[in-house]
């Protein structure tokens, strides 16, 4: 157990699905400081006709964190397709990361791409059929009425959002050999089917999970409640130190 280290000592940073944009996590960000932690939340940005997407949004996360100090310790959070970077964004930090928390979010494979580890082909296929000219449509506001509830909250959510590259969902992703090199822990939001086979593989890993009932974007809707259960696994992933 690390007598030294707590929760309000360290940054955690919580990065947003390559889908939509850092609003997704504002209001919990908003609570955690409040609760006297210290939070980041990075905009994942694409170069035009990139290469590499991924390489693109970790870079993003380093410029992001700039102002911590080199070998400080962090803990990184992901949400949904944010999980498979967590790797490449440990590869490319000066920071030593203590914890990895994936928030109803894709667990990493190796080469796989986000599409790989789609439910079924059929979904997958169904993803990219939706894709104009290589483009992926944006959500309207029309969109995200079953899962974000407040009209204010979903104006801003969907204000921020812009068409993305199919091939950001399409690439490859490698993960480091020495991936993971700190404790895991997975957070479900229940009413979300897709990622439950995701908390399955994190309880066979052996990481800590926790769940809390709500959709898929439930820190649009619940803040405190995740903000809690967040700093609640950060502690228990520091007492593995």
């Amino acid at each position: 157990m690390n007598l030294n280290l707590r929760v309000h000592d360290v940054p955690i940073v919580l990065l947003h699905s390559p889908l939509v944009g850092p609003f997704t996590w504002r209001l919990v960000a908003e609570y955690i400081r409040k609760m006297g932690t210290e939070v980041f939340i990075p905009t994942l940005r694409n170069h035009d006709n990139s290469c590499c997407y991924w390489k693109d949004h970790a870079w993003s996360v380093s410029e992001a964190l700039q102002t911590i100090p080199p070998h400080s310790s962090i803990v990184l959070v992901g949400h949904s397709g944010a999980g498979s970077l967590l790797p490449s964004v440990r590869d490319r930090l000066d920071h030593k990361v203590i914890g990895y928390i994936f928030v109803d979010a894709i667990i990493p494979r190796h080469n796989c791409s986000r599409l790989d580890q789609f439910s079924t082909p059929a979904e997958a296929e169904a993803f990219r059929s939706a894709a104009s000219d290589g483009k992926l449509p944006v959500w309207k506001e029309e969109h995200v009425l079953d899962f974000i509830l407040d009209p204010t909250t979903r104006r801003q959510f969907v204000h921020e959002l812009a068409p993305m590259p199919l091939a950001v969902y399409e690439e490859k992703i490698p993960v480091p050999a020495y991936w993971p090199d700190a404790p895991c822990a997975f957070l479900h939001f229940s009413f979300s089917d897709t990622y439950l086979p995701f908390r399955k593989e994190a309880e066979e890993n052996g990481w800590l999970t926790a769940s809390v009932p709500g959709r898929h974007f439930h820190m649009l809707e619940g803040p405190e409640t995740v903000g809690n259960t967040l700093l609640d696994l950060m502690e228990r992933l520091l007492d593995q130190q």
